[in-house]
Protein backbone atom coordinates (compact mmCIF):
# COMPACT_ATOMS: atom_id res chain seq x y z
CA UNK A 1 0.00 0.00 0.00
CA UNK A 2 1.24 3.48 -0.85
CA UNK A 3 0.18 5.65 2.05
CA UNK A 4 -1.01 9.20 1.45
CA UNK A 5 -0.31 9.71 -2.26
CA UNK A 6 -2.07 13.11 -2.10
CA UNK A 7 -0.71 14.20 1.27
CA UNK A 8 2.51 16.19 1.76
CA UNK A 9 4.47 13.90 4.06
CA UNK A 10 7.30 15.21 6.23
CA UNK A 11 10.45 13.22 6.94
CA UNK A 12 11.64 13.71 10.53
CA UNK A 13 15.38 13.08 10.91
CA UNK A 14 15.25 11.96 14.55
CA UNK A 15 13.41 8.72 13.75
CA UNK A 16 13.39 8.70 9.93
CA UNK A 17 9.60 8.49 10.08
CA UNK A 18 7.70 10.03 7.20
CA UNK A 19 4.68 11.66 8.82
CA UNK A 20 1.35 12.66 7.31
CA UNK A 21 0.39 16.29 8.02
CA UNK A 22 -2.55 15.12 10.14
CA UNK A 23 -2.73 12.28 12.65
CA UNK A 24 -5.79 10.54 14.07
CA UNK A 25 -6.44 11.63 17.66
CA UNK A 26 -7.85 8.89 19.87
CA UNK A 27 -9.52 10.99 22.56
CA UNK A 28 -13.15 9.89 23.07
CA UNK A 29 -13.03 7.03 20.55
CA UNK A 30 -14.11 3.53 21.49
CA UNK A 31 -13.90 0.00 20.13
CA UNK A 32 -17.61 -0.28 20.91
CA UNK A 33 -18.63 2.43 18.43
CA UNK A 34 -18.81 1.30 14.81
CA UNK A 35 -18.56 4.83 13.39
CA UNK A 36 -15.24 5.33 15.19
CA UNK A 37 -13.93 2.07 13.74
CA UNK A 38 -15.03 3.04 10.22
CA UNK A 39 -13.49 6.50 10.55
CA UNK A 40 -10.13 5.12 11.70
CA UNK A 41 -10.00 2.59 8.87
CA UNK A 42 -10.82 5.26 6.32
CA UNK A 43 -8.22 7.64 7.72
CA UNK A 44 -5.42 5.07 7.56
CA UNK A 45 -6.40 4.02 4.05
CA UNK A 46 -6.30 7.68 2.97
CA UNK A 47 -2.74 8.03 4.22
CA UNK A 48 -3.11 9.08 7.85
CA UNK A 49 -0.13 7.14 9.20
CA UNK A 50 -0.02 8.58 12.73
CA UNK A 51 -2.47 7.43 15.39
CA UNK A 52 -2.35 8.91 18.88
CA UNK A 53 -4.03 7.46 21.95
CA UNK A 54 -3.53 7.05 25.71
CA UNK A 55 -4.16 4.49 28.40
CA UNK A 56 -6.72 6.91 29.88
CA UNK A 57 -8.73 7.57 26.69
CA UNK A 58 -12.14 5.92 27.03
CA UNK A 59 -10.69 3.95 29.94
CA UNK A 60 -8.40 1.99 27.62
CA UNK A 61 -11.04 1.36 24.97
CA UNK A 62 -9.30 3.76 22.57
CA UNK A 63 -6.18 1.57 22.63
CA UNK A 64 -8.33 -1.48 22.02
CA UNK A 65 -9.80 0.14 18.89
CA UNK A 66 -6.43 1.24 17.52
CA UNK A 67 -4.92 -2.20 18.02
CA UNK A 68 -7.86 -4.02 16.46
CA UNK A 69 -8.00 -1.78 13.38
CA UNK A 70 -4.26 -1.71 12.69
CA UNK A 71 -3.96 -5.49 13.10
CA UNK A 72 -6.95 -6.05 10.81
CA UNK A 73 -5.50 -3.83 8.07
CA UNK A 74 -2.11 -5.53 8.40
CA UNK A 75 -3.72 -8.98 8.21
CA UNK A 76 -5.59 -7.93 5.06
CA UNK A 77 -2.29 -6.60 3.66
CA UNK A 78 -3.84 -3.17 3.21
CA UNK A 79 -0.87 -1.75 5.10
CA UNK A 80 2.40 -2.86 6.61
CA UNK A 81 2.76 -2.47 10.37
CA UNK A 82 5.83 -0.25 9.99
CA UNK A 83 3.86 2.20 7.84
CA UNK A 84 1.81 3.39 10.82
CA UNK A 85 3.27 5.27 13.81
CA UNK A 86 1.40 4.26 16.96
CA UNK A 87 1.62 6.68 19.88
CA UNK A 88 0.25 6.02 23.33
CA UNK A 89 0.73 7.69 26.70
CA UNK A 90 1.16 6.69 30.33
CA UNK A 91 0.78 8.45 33.66
CA UNK A 92 -2.93 8.43 34.47
CA UNK A 93 -4.53 5.37 36.04
CA UNK A 94 -8.25 5.01 35.53
CA UNK A 95 -10.09 2.85 38.04
CA UNK A 96 -12.36 1.55 35.30
CA UNK A 97 -9.49 0.71 32.96
CA UNK A 98 -7.68 -1.11 35.76
CA UNK A 99 -10.86 -3.02 36.62
CA UNK A 100 -11.18 -4.18 33.01
CA UNK A 101 -7.72 -5.73 32.96
CA UNK A 102 -7.23 -9.47 33.22
CA UNK A 103 -4.93 -9.03 36.22
CA UNK A 104 -4.55 -5.54 37.63
CA UNK A 105 -1.94 -4.86 40.34
CA UNK A 106 -2.61 -2.85 43.46
CA UNK A 107 -0.54 0.21 44.30
CA UNK A 108 0.26 1.82 47.62
CA UNK A 109 -0.14 5.53 48.28
CA UNK A 110 3.59 6.02 47.84
CA UNK A 111 3.32 4.71 44.27
CA UNK A 112 0.52 7.00 43.08
CA UNK A 113 -1.13 10.36 43.69
CA UNK A 114 -4.90 10.56 43.90
CA UNK A 115 -6.15 13.17 41.43
CA UNK A 116 -9.92 12.70 41.67
CA UNK A 117 -12.39 9.90 42.46
CA UNK A 118 -11.46 6.95 40.26
CA UNK A 119 -8.35 8.63 38.84
CA UNK A 120 -4.73 8.38 40.02
CA UNK A 121 -1.43 9.56 38.58
CA UNK A 122 2.12 8.23 38.70
CA UNK A 123 5.42 8.34 36.84
CA UNK A 124 7.15 5.82 39.10
CA UNK A 125 9.14 3.18 37.20
CA UNK A 126 7.10 0.36 38.72
CA UNK A 127 3.81 1.88 37.58
CA UNK A 128 5.15 2.84 34.15
CA UNK A 129 6.36 -0.72 33.56
CA UNK A 130 2.96 -2.08 34.45
CA UNK A 131 1.09 0.54 32.40
CA UNK A 132 3.16 -0.21 29.31
CA UNK A 133 2.30 -3.88 29.76
CA UNK A 134 -1.39 -2.95 29.96
CA UNK A 135 -1.19 -0.76 26.86
CA UNK A 136 0.57 -3.43 24.84
CA UNK A 137 -2.04 -5.95 25.97
CA UNK A 138 -4.89 -3.70 24.83
CA UNK A 139 -3.15 -2.87 21.56
CA UNK A 140 -2.38 -6.53 20.97
CA UNK A 141 1.20 -5.64 20.03
CA UNK A 142 4.70 -6.35 21.25
CA UNK A 143 5.98 -2.80 20.79
CA UNK A 144 4.66 0.75 20.61
CA UNK A 145 6.47 3.25 18.40
CA UNK A 146 6.28 6.21 20.76
CA UNK A 147 5.39 6.20 24.46
CA UNK A 148 4.72 9.65 25.91
CA UNK A 149 4.52 10.72 29.54
CA UNK A 150 0.98 12.09 29.75
CA UNK A 151 0.75 15.56 31.33
CA UNK A 152 3.61 15.25 33.83
CA UNK A 153 2.55 18.68 35.13
CA UNK A 154 -0.11 16.75 37.02
CA UNK A 155 2.60 16.10 39.63
CA UNK A 156 3.14 19.85 39.97
CA UNK A 157 -0.57 20.42 40.47
CA UNK A 158 -0.73 17.80 43.21
CA UNK A 159 2.61 18.88 44.73
CA UNK A 160 3.01 22.60 43.85
CA UNK A 161 6.26 22.91 45.84
CA UNK A 162 8.17 20.10 44.12
CA UNK A 163 10.59 22.49 42.46
CA UNK A 164 13.73 20.84 41.00
CA UNK A 165 12.61 17.49 42.41
CA UNK A 166 10.07 17.39 39.60
CA UNK A 167 12.80 16.93 36.98
CA UNK A 168 14.47 14.30 39.17
CA UNK A 169 11.21 12.31 38.99
CA UNK A 170 11.13 12.86 35.22
CA UNK A 171 14.75 11.64 34.97
CA UNK A 172 13.83 8.46 36.85
CA UNK A 173 10.91 7.94 34.49
CA UNK A 174 13.18 8.48 31.48
CA UNK A 175 15.71 6.04 32.91
CA UNK A 176 13.01 3.39 33.05
CA UNK A 177 11.85 4.20 29.53
CA UNK A 178 15.42 3.71 28.29
CA UNK A 179 15.20 0.19 29.74
CA UNK A 180 11.91 -0.32 27.93
CA UNK A 181 13.62 0.70 24.69
CA UNK A 182 16.32 -1.90 25.35
CA UNK A 183 13.64 -4.52 26.04
CA UNK A 184 12.07 -3.69 22.69
CA UNK A 185 8.69 -2.74 24.16
CA UNK A 186 8.90 0.88 23.00
CA UNK A 187 10.94 2.41 20.20
CA UNK A 188 11.08 6.01 21.40
CA UNK A 189 9.61 8.11 24.18
CA UNK A 190 8.45 11.69 24.64
CA UNK A 191 6.36 14.10 26.71
CA UNK A 192 2.83 15.34 26.09
CA UNK A 193 2.10 18.45 28.14
CA UNK A 194 -0.40 21.30 28.24
CA UNK A 195 1.93 23.63 30.12
CA UNK A 196 5.09 23.83 28.03
CA UNK A 197 4.17 27.38 26.98
CA UNK A 198 2.83 28.80 30.23
CA UNK A 199 5.09 31.41 31.86
CA UNK A 200 8.18 29.96 33.56
CA UNK A 201 7.00 31.57 36.79
CA UNK A 202 3.86 29.42 36.74
CA UNK A 203 4.03 26.56 39.27
CA UNK A 204 2.95 24.00 36.65
CA UNK A 205 5.38 25.10 33.93
CA UNK A 206 7.20 22.28 32.12
CA UNK A 207 10.42 23.35 30.39
CA UNK A 208 11.53 21.77 27.10
CA UNK A 209 15.20 22.51 27.78
CA UNK A 210 15.04 20.82 31.18
CA UNK A 211 13.29 17.77 29.70
CA UNK A 212 16.18 17.41 27.25
CA UNK A 213 18.67 17.85 30.10
CA UNK A 214 16.88 15.16 32.08
CA UNK A 215 17.14 12.73 29.17
CA UNK A 216 20.81 13.59 28.60
CA UNK A 217 21.53 12.96 32.27
CA UNK A 218 20.29 9.40 31.74
CA UNK A 219 22.10 8.79 28.46
CA UNK A 220 23.76 10.98 25.86
CA UNK A 221 22.34 8.63 23.23
CA UNK A 222 18.84 8.67 24.66
CA UNK A 223 15.58 7.85 22.93
CA UNK A 224 13.73 11.06 23.83
CA UNK A 225 12.21 11.87 20.46
CA UNK A 226 9.08 14.00 20.72
CA UNK A 227 6.91 16.53 22.49
CA UNK A 228 3.19 17.14 22.14
CA UNK A 229 1.29 20.31 23.01
CA UNK A 230 -1.91 22.24 22.20
CA UNK A 231 -1.90 24.72 19.34
CA UNK A 232 -4.77 26.50 17.61
CA UNK A 233 -5.87 29.94 16.43
CA UNK A 234 -6.53 31.03 20.01
CA UNK A 235 -3.82 29.18 21.95
CA UNK A 236 -0.71 30.07 19.98
CA UNK A 237 1.76 30.38 22.85
CA UNK A 238 4.01 27.50 21.73
CA UNK A 239 4.73 29.63 18.65
CA UNK A 240 4.76 33.10 20.17
CA UNK A 241 6.80 32.05 23.22
CA UNK A 242 9.32 30.11 21.12
CA UNK A 243 8.60 26.66 22.59
CA UNK A 244 8.16 24.98 19.22
CA UNK A 245 11.41 26.56 17.97
CA UNK A 246 13.28 25.21 21.01
CA UNK A 247 11.86 21.73 20.46
CA UNK A 248 12.90 21.88 16.81
CA UNK A 249 16.40 23.03 17.76
CA UNK A 250 16.71 20.02 20.05
CA UNK A 251 15.76 17.74 17.16
CA UNK A 252 12.47 16.68 18.73
CA UNK A 253 9.44 15.68 16.70
CA UNK A 254 6.63 18.13 17.39
CA UNK A 255 3.03 16.98 17.58
CA UNK A 256 0.29 19.51 18.15
CA UNK A 257 -3.20 18.71 19.38
CA UNK A 258 -6.56 20.44 19.88
CA UNK A 259 -6.56 22.41 16.59
CA UNK A 260 -10.35 22.74 16.87
CA UNK A 261 -10.73 23.06 20.66
CA UNK A 262 -9.37 26.03 22.59
CA UNK A 263 -9.59 27.47 26.06
CA UNK A 264 -10.65 31.11 25.80
CA UNK A 265 -11.20 33.22 28.91
CA UNK A 266 -11.42 30.06 31.00
CA UNK A 267 -14.04 28.38 28.82
CA UNK A 268 -13.81 25.69 26.19
CA UNK A 269 -14.23 27.18 22.72
CA UNK A 270 -15.00 24.95 19.75
CA UNK A 271 -13.38 26.27 16.55
CA UNK A 272 -16.02 24.91 14.18
CA UNK A 273 -19.60 25.51 13.13
CA UNK A 274 -22.30 23.23 14.49
CA UNK A 275 -25.35 22.57 12.30
CA UNK A 276 -28.70 23.06 14.01
CA UNK A 277 -30.83 20.01 14.64
CA UNK A 278 -34.34 19.63 13.24
CA UNK A 279 -36.10 20.94 16.33
CA UNK A 280 -34.34 24.30 16.48
CA UNK A 281 -36.78 27.22 16.77
CA UNK A 282 -36.92 29.88 14.02
CA UNK A 283 -33.77 31.97 13.66
CA UNK A 284 -35.83 35.06 14.42
CA UNK A 285 -35.94 33.99 18.08
CA UNK A 286 -33.59 35.98 20.29
CA UNK A 287 -31.12 34.58 22.79
CA UNK A 288 -33.41 35.88 25.54
CA UNK A 289 -36.29 33.87 24.09
CA UNK A 290 -34.19 30.70 24.13
CA UNK A 291 -33.02 31.28 27.70
CA UNK A 292 -36.62 31.80 28.82
CA UNK A 293 -37.74 28.61 27.06
CA UNK A 294 -34.94 26.72 28.80
CA UNK A 295 -35.88 28.18 32.20
CA UNK A 296 -39.49 27.08 31.74
CA UNK A 297 -38.35 23.56 30.81
CA UNK A 298 -36.11 23.39 33.88
CA UNK A 299 -38.84 24.66 36.21
CA UNK A 300 -41.43 22.13 35.05
CA UNK A 301 -39.07 19.12 35.00
CA UNK A 302 -37.70 19.94 38.47
CA UNK A 303 -41.27 20.37 39.75
CA UNK A 304 -42.10 16.84 38.52
CA UNK A 305 -38.95 15.40 40.08
CA UNK A 306 -39.72 16.92 43.46
CA UNK A 307 -43.19 15.40 43.28
CA UNK A 308 -42.13 11.90 42.22
CA UNK A 309 -44.86 9.55 43.53
CA UNK A 310 -42.43 6.74 44.27
CA UNK A 311 -40.29 8.66 46.74
CA UNK A 312 -39.45 6.77 49.95
CA UNK A 313 -41.22 3.61 48.75
CA UNK A 314 -38.86 0.66 48.79
CA UNK A 315 -40.91 -1.32 46.27
CA UNK A 316 -40.60 1.41 43.61
CA UNK A 317 -37.59 2.79 41.70
CA UNK A 318 -35.67 5.36 43.81
CA UNK A 319 -36.19 9.07 43.26
CA UNK A 320 -32.47 9.41 42.46
CA UNK A 321 -33.16 7.65 39.14
CA UNK A 322 -35.38 10.56 38.13
CA UNK A 323 -33.40 13.66 39.07
CA UNK A 324 -31.94 14.54 35.68
CA UNK A 325 -33.26 18.10 35.59
CA UNK A 326 -31.73 18.82 39.01
CA UNK A 327 -28.45 17.17 38.00
CA UNK A 328 -28.34 19.18 34.78
CA UNK A 329 -29.13 22.42 36.59
CA UNK A 330 -26.26 21.74 39.01
CA UNK A 331 -23.86 21.05 36.12
CA UNK A 332 -25.17 23.65 33.70
CA UNK A 333 -21.94 25.66 33.61
CA UNK A 334 -19.77 22.57 33.09
CA UNK A 335 -21.96 21.36 30.22
CA UNK A 336 -22.34 24.83 28.73
CA UNK A 337 -20.66 23.99 25.41
CA UNK A 338 -22.32 21.96 22.69
CA UNK A 339 -19.45 19.50 22.42
CA UNK A 340 -19.39 18.67 26.13
CA UNK A 341 -23.16 18.53 26.30
CA UNK A 342 -23.59 16.16 23.36
CA UNK A 343 -20.81 13.92 24.65
CA UNK A 344 -22.34 13.78 28.15
CA UNK A 345 -25.81 13.19 26.72
CA UNK A 346 -24.72 10.33 24.48
CA UNK A 347 -22.14 8.66 26.71
CA UNK A 348 -23.52 9.16 30.22
CA UNK A 349 -27.04 10.52 30.46
CA UNK A 350 -29.08 8.57 27.90
CA UNK A 351 -27.55 5.16 28.75
CA UNK A 352 -28.81 5.66 32.35
CA UNK A 353 -31.96 7.67 31.69
CA UNK A 354 -33.58 5.42 29.10
CA UNK A 355 -33.54 2.19 31.19
CA UNK A 356 -34.83 4.16 34.19
CA UNK A 357 -37.76 5.48 32.16
CA UNK A 358 -38.53 1.98 30.87
CA UNK A 359 -38.73 0.70 34.46
CA UNK A 360 -41.67 3.01 35.16
CA UNK A 361 -43.85 0.88 32.89
CA UNK A 362 -43.61 -1.96 35.41
CA UNK A 363 -45.52 0.07 38.01
CA UNK A 364 -49.08 1.16 37.22
CA UNK A 365 -49.05 3.92 39.85
CA UNK A 366 -46.05 5.58 38.14
CA UNK A 367 -47.16 5.47 34.51
CA UNK A 368 -49.09 8.74 34.44
CA UNK A 369 -46.24 10.60 36.15
CA UNK A 370 -43.77 8.84 33.86
CA UNK A 371 -45.58 9.99 30.72
CA UNK A 372 -45.35 13.60 31.89
CA UNK A 373 -41.73 13.24 32.97
CA UNK A 374 -40.67 11.65 29.69
CA UNK A 375 -42.09 14.61 27.74
CA UNK A 376 -40.65 17.16 30.20
CA UNK A 377 -37.12 15.73 30.07
CA UNK A 378 -37.19 15.43 26.28
CA UNK A 379 -38.19 19.10 26.10
CA UNK A 380 -35.47 20.06 28.59
CA UNK A 381 -32.74 18.19 26.71
CA UNK A 382 -33.90 19.71 23.43
CA UNK A 383 -33.93 23.27 24.75
CA UNK A 384 -30.59 22.84 26.50
CA UNK A 385 -29.25 21.80 23.09
CA UNK A 386 -30.87 24.87 21.47
CA UNK A 387 -29.12 27.26 23.86
CA UNK A 388 -25.75 25.55 23.47
CA UNK A 389 -26.11 25.53 19.69
CA UNK A 390 -27.02 29.21 19.66
CA UNK A 391 -23.94 30.01 21.75
CA UNK A 392 -21.75 27.83 19.52
CA UNK A 393 -23.12 29.51 16.40
CA UNK A 394 -22.44 32.98 17.77
CA UNK A 395 -18.91 31.98 18.81
CA UNK A 396 -18.13 30.46 15.43
CA UNK A 397 -19.37 33.59 13.63
CA UNK A 398 -17.05 35.72 15.76
CA UNK A 399 -14.12 33.39 15.16
CA UNK A 400 -14.78 33.36 11.42
CA UNK A 401 -14.84 37.16 11.29
CA UNK A 402 -11.52 37.29 13.14
CA UNK A 403 -9.93 34.60 10.96
CA UNK A 404 -11.06 36.22 7.71
CA UNK A 405 -9.73 39.61 8.83
CA UNK A 406 -6.38 38.11 9.86
CA UNK A 407 -5.80 35.49 7.16
CA UNK A 408 -7.71 36.35 3.96
CA UNK A 409 -5.34 33.96 2.18
CA UNK A 410 -7.10 31.02 3.86
CA UNK A 411 -10.17 31.81 1.77
CA UNK A 412 -7.95 32.02 -1.31
CA UNK A 413 -6.88 28.43 -0.59
CA UNK A 414 -10.54 27.36 -0.75
CA UNK A 415 -10.95 26.94 3.00
CA UNK A 416 -14.67 27.68 3.25
CA UNK A 417 -15.49 26.52 6.76
CA UNK A 418 -14.08 27.68 10.08
CA UNK A 419 -12.67 24.24 10.86
CA UNK A 420 -10.90 24.11 7.48
CA UNK A 421 -9.33 27.51 8.11
CA UNK A 422 -8.17 26.44 11.59
CA UNK A 423 -6.77 23.12 10.34
CA UNK A 424 -4.83 24.63 7.45
CA UNK A 425 -3.40 27.31 9.73
CA UNK A 426 -2.27 24.63 12.21
CA UNK A 427 -0.79 22.50 9.46
CA UNK A 428 0.93 25.45 7.77
CA UNK A 429 2.60 26.85 10.87
CA UNK A 430 6.11 25.82 11.81
CA UNK A 431 4.81 24.52 15.11
CA UNK A 432 4.16 20.87 14.40
CA UNK A 433 5.52 18.10 12.23
CA UNK A 434 2.10 16.47 12.54
CA UNK A 435 -1.24 17.90 13.72
CA UNK A 436 -3.40 15.48 15.72
CA UNK A 437 -7.12 15.79 15.02
CA UNK A 438 -10.18 14.08 16.44
CA UNK A 439 -11.79 12.46 13.40
CA UNK A 440 -14.50 10.29 14.92
CA UNK A 441 -16.71 10.28 11.84
CA UNK A 442 -15.98 9.48 8.21
CA UNK A 443 -17.18 12.96 7.21
CA UNK A 444 -14.50 14.50 9.45
CA UNK A 445 -11.88 12.22 7.90
CA UNK A 446 -12.80 13.36 4.40
CA UNK A 447 -12.72 17.03 5.37
CA UNK A 448 -9.34 16.78 7.06
CA UNK A 449 -7.50 14.45 4.69
CA UNK A 450 -9.13 15.21 1.33
CA UNK A 451 -10.06 18.89 1.62
CA UNK A 452 -7.39 20.36 3.90
CA UNK A 453 -4.55 17.82 3.76
CA UNK A 454 -3.41 18.35 0.15
CA UNK A 455 -3.84 22.17 0.21
CA UNK A 456 -0.86 24.46 -0.21
CA UNK A 457 0.50 25.86 3.03
CA UNK A 458 -0.08 29.45 4.16
CA UNK A 459 3.28 30.99 5.04
CA UNK A 460 1.81 33.67 7.32
CA UNK A 461 0.50 30.97 9.69
CA UNK A 462 3.99 31.00 11.26
CA UNK A 463 4.00 34.75 11.87
CA UNK A 464 3.52 35.50 15.60
CA UNK A 465 2.23 38.99 14.72
CA UNK A 466 -0.73 37.43 12.91
CA UNK A 467 -1.85 35.65 16.08
CA UNK A 468 -1.69 38.90 18.01
CA UNK A 469 -3.81 40.45 15.24
CA UNK A 470 -6.25 37.52 15.44
CA UNK A 471 -6.63 38.00 19.20
CA UNK A 472 -7.42 41.69 18.67
CA UNK A 473 -9.88 40.91 15.87
CA UNK A 474 -11.60 38.31 18.05
CA UNK A 475 -12.01 40.78 20.90
CA UNK A 476 -13.45 43.28 18.43
CA UNK A 477 -15.90 40.68 17.07
CA UNK A 478 -17.04 39.68 20.56
CA UNK A 479 -17.53 43.32 21.54
CA UNK A 480 -19.96 43.69 18.64
CA UNK A 481 -20.78 46.77 16.57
Amino acid sequence: MSLGSKLPFRLVPRTQWSLAPFGFGGYRVSARTSSHRSALKKAIRLGCNVVDTSSIYSDGDSELLFGQVVRELVDKEDIKREEVVIITKAGYLSEKAEHNRSSAPSYSDKDVDHVSPGLDYSLSPRVLEDQISASLERLGMERVDLLMLHNPEQLLEVHPHLGPAFYELVSKAFAHLEKEVQRGRIQYYGVSSNTLAVPSSSPDHVCVDKLVQAANSVSEKNALAAVQYPFNLIESEVLTEGVSAKAKAHGLIRFSNRPLNAVYEGKLQRIATFPSHDGTPPTSGTDKDLVQLLKEAFDYAIHLEKNYPGADKASLPPASDYAWAQILAHNQATLGTIDRWVNALESTILPSYEPAIARLEDHAQLRSWGDKYRVAIARLFERFTWVNEANASKNSEQLTLAADATWPELNERGMATLSQKALLAARSSDVADCVLVGMRRATYVREVLLNVGPSAAVDTASDPARYAQFAAELQKAKAGP
